[in-house]
């Protein structure tokens, strides 16, 4: 079972509550994919008009007056979707909720090709009592004939506790009694795992409510146990009219098209957060090992027949470390200042050994050698991208982005690898942009696009 980091969460309650539009090419698409599953005859009218629908939880919220079982099912509907999206689909295919409330189907499958598009009926997702998931298993997925699969949340029909004689582990005598006579009748269909368990599912709804009416991220909050954020809403106290007027947040609005791009971007951003504690923890561990090699020359030391100079206060000691401190922040402004001047970088690489001397004097003066290392890691990172900079060779957006925010590359040259991309790739540099601040706040893409 996947347990999504709080990288991940925040991107999630911010889908949870964004406003879903489906782009005008795919409502063709969409209407046939509801054809296919609606248990209504609509007119031509009325599919136009539900293909067209915006998808907002918001719209749910009156459900939560007396129905809260109903509204956490719409939810996780939602959940499910951004599951699909995040963790099974690729190669462009993209999962979004069924704008027919009514249909056989609670998901479709966008199936995005060159030249066109077609959407696939996807699976029905159920959440509630151990009673209420077994009919509709039975009804909706053993009886159905054109069923297109059936995604038990709560986990009480998982195939691994299936047995044929004594049906599911996880159901009473009189349950297992009913899905067993079902299935000698119309034969054993297994249901669809879903990639998160019923826990994650519980925990994202609640982190999505608390967000909803303080505006507070999942990374923001430490919750130790999953207890204390659901102790603090409780659901049987839960009512549309008192969540209406704590809300706090202003919401986003999403095309279908810009999902595949916004996974790509969470997972870009999830890998970053990963690499960068994994670094923390090697410095940490780095810096912690220096410590108890030092110590003991540290406790041995005999400041009575040898001072080191900076007790001595004569002049020459003194400019001595000045000149010591002046070429440590001389190492971190060039560095800096380099980053931001490309004409600069090719010769940054030549005088590098000479940026990096202070660590000769590292045992002579430990309150600069703590931060030796700091400016070591910042000139060796920089260096490495300016070594492996190549206008050429950036293939997406994303990378050309993080260079600009870096101080690697000017606007200017931003825009002229962008704009290159946009014609290898055929995306939009304005759609993507506009994704960014819309979806993440990015206050650098915001400042893009206003030229």
């Amino acid at each position: 079972m996947y347990e999504y980091s709080k990288v991940e969460l925040d991107s999630i309650v911010r889908f949870l509550d964004g406003i879903l539009i489906i782009d005008p090419t795919y409502s063709d698409s969409v209407k046939t994919a509801i054809k296919k599953t609606m248990n209504r005859n609509y007119k031509h009218e009325t599919l136009d008009k539900i293909s067209q629908d915006t998808q907002n939880l918001r719209d749910s919220l009156y459900l939560l007056d007396k129905h809260v079982n109903n509204y956490m099912g719409i939810v996780f509907e939602r959940i499910e979707m951004f599951n699909y999206n995040y963790l099974k689909n690729r190669d462009g295919t993209i999962t979004l909720t069924n704008p027919d409330p009514t249909s056989k189907s609670d998901l479709l499958h966008i199936h995005d090709q060159k030249y066109y598009s077609l959407a696939s009926c996807g699976p029905d997702v159920k959440f509630g009592s151990a009673d209420y998931v077994v009919d509709e298993y039975i009804k909706k997925h053993l009886m159905n004939e054109e069923s297109h699969g059936f995604i038990d949340i709560t986990g009480y029909l998982k195939a691994e506790d299936y047995c044929e004689k004594t049906g599911f582990k996880t159901l009473n005598k009189s349950q297992n009694a009913k899905v067993l006579a079902a299935i000698r009748e119309f034969g054993y269909k297994p249901a669809i795992p879903s990639e998160i368990s019923r826990m994650e599912f519980h925990r994202i709804f609640y982190y999505y409510m608390n967000y909803l009416t303080t505006g507070t991220l999942p990374s923001e909050i430490e919750v130790s146990d999953l207890s204390d954020l659901i102790s603090s809403i409780d659901k049987n106290e839960l009512t549309a009219s008192d969540f209406k007027h704590k809300i706090c947040v202003d919401q986003s609005s999403l095309m279908v098209s810009e999902i595949c791009d916004l996974t790509n971007e969470i997972r870009n951003t999830n890998n970053d957060s990963s690499i960068k504690r994994e670094e923390t923890t090697q410095t940490t561990d780095k810096y912690k090992k220096t410590t108890i090699i030092n110590e003991p020359k540290k406790k041995n030391t005999n400041l009575g027949s040898k001072k080191p100079f900076w007790h001595t206060p004569t002049p020459q000691n003194v400019v001595k470390g000045v000149l010591i401190a002046s070429i440590s922040l001389a190492a971190v402004g060039s560095s800096v200042y380099i980053a931001k001047n490309p004409e600069l970088r090719k010769k940054f690489i030549k005088y590098l050994p000479d940026l990096k001397s202070p660590q000769r004097i590292e045992n002579t003066l430990p309150c600069v050698s703590d931060i030796i290392p700091a400016v070591e890691i910042a000139i060796e990172n920089i260096a490495e991208k300016v070594k492996s900079f190549d206008a050429d060779k950036i293939s997406s957006f994303r990378a050309a982005f993080d260079m600009f925010c870096s101080g690697l590359i000017t606007k200017a040259e931003f825009y002229e690898i962008a704009n290159s991309i946009a014609e290898k790739t055929g995306k939009d540099l304005s759609k993507y942009l506009r994704l960014l601040v819309n979806f993440f706040g990015d206050k650098n893409a915001a400042e893009l696009l206003k030229d």
